[in-house]
């Protein structure tokens, strides 16, 4: 995660990274932690993946409980 070990690249928002984040959202969190500060977009679609399907985790299991 050292900014050392990254070769530099182009910065923009991942979909990838948003999807990865969203269906395991502990990998999503551990990508922004890594990119958050050499790739400040990637980071942010990883992290928006993480939360956004955590909450969706929440929601779903709140839902079913119900039934």
């Amino acid at each position: 995660c050292g900014k050392d070990n990254f070769i530099k690249e182009k910065d923009a928002p991942n979909i990838g990274f948003g999807m990865l984040g969203f269906f395991i959202p502990p990998i999503g969190l551990i990508l922004w932690l890594c990119f958050k500060g050499h790739a400040p977009l990637k980071a942010k679609s990883a992290g928006k993946g993480a939360i956004v399907g955590v909450c969706a985790n929440i929601v779903l299991t709140i839902f079913l409980s119900i039934l």
